[in-house]
């Protein structure tokens, strides 16, 4: 063999093994590419997975126009006789994300739930106590009772900022305090500059405001027509309640 020849076929040979080389590479970078497709596949599937169950995704109470349609018609055949409204509030119909809609998606949700012979009737109880319901409160408190008027003032910002699981909690918290007549609060056992209940009472007939709203939330979680996000959002508010709003101990059960 000549050494032109040698020559030759040493290169050919380098050559081969360089394309060799460069084939397995890029047979690499394509595996190596279909395994990281396989993984963002497989983790983009887990995080939607994950914001479905999410309970934040479960706090959404966005109003459709036929839920927006039927509060509307609620409101101007129903809520209006039942209760009593002043003048900050307008009678005409409502846009589905205004303070009015919240405040009737509120009472829907006292309104809408099953009532059991063993369970407390909040909608009917508040129709008897029969509370003048404004909006003139500006700042502090989410709401409030004035006995002499008989009327529930509630926070307009917080009309607006708060879900109606909150704003339903506010306005049967308050109007137990317009049926009781009087501030049953005392001052917290671990911060003074609070107000608590005594204790968490089974019977609301001698319950307090925060046996009242806390009552509330726990048939609304047990109630089967509650929404996953209403559930999840009285679950929280219960919770905090039977943390912070009671100086005695609650007990395991303690609603019958």
């Amino acid at each position: 063999m000549t050494e032109s020849t040698m020559r030759y076929a040493s290169i050919r040979t380098c050559g081969l093994f360089y394309t060799t080389r460069m084939f397995d590479s890029l047979g690499r970078i394509k595996a190596q590419r279909k395994e990281l497709r396989s993984f963002v596949l497989f983790f983009g599937f887990i995080a939607l997975l994950l914001y479905i169950l999410s309970p934040a995704r479960n706090t959404d109470f966005n109003l459709s126009k036929g839920e927006c349609a039927e509060l509307n018609m609620l409101w101007q055949s129903k809520y209006q006789n039942d209760f009593q409204f002043d003048e900050t509030w307008s009678f005409e119909l409502f846009e589905c994300e205004t303070a009015k809609a919240k405040l009737a998606h509120a009472i829907f949700l006292i309104d809408r739930m099953t009532v059991e012979p063993e369970k407390f009737d909040f909608y009917d109880w508040m129709k008897r106590v029969n509370p003048i319901f404004s909006q003139r409160l500006m700042f502090g408190y989410s709401g409030i009772s004035y006995f002499e008027a008989h009327q529930v003032d509630i926070n307009i910002d917080k009309l607006r900022t708060s879900n109606p699981v909150e704003i339903a909690g506010v306005l049967i918290h308050e109007t137990r305090h317009l049926e009781q007549g009087y501030n049953s609060h005392i001052p917290c056992s671990v911060d003074e500059k609070r107000q608590c209940d005594l204790r968490l009472e089974a019977d609301l007939l001698t319950g307090g405001a925060y046996s009242y709203d806390t009552a509330f939330y726990d048939q609304l979680i047990k109630d089967t027509k509650s929404t996953r996000s209403v559930k999840y959002a009285a679950s929280k508010l219960l919770q905090s309640n039977l943390d912070t709003k009671f100086n005695e101990p609650v007990a395991n059960n303690r609603f019958k």
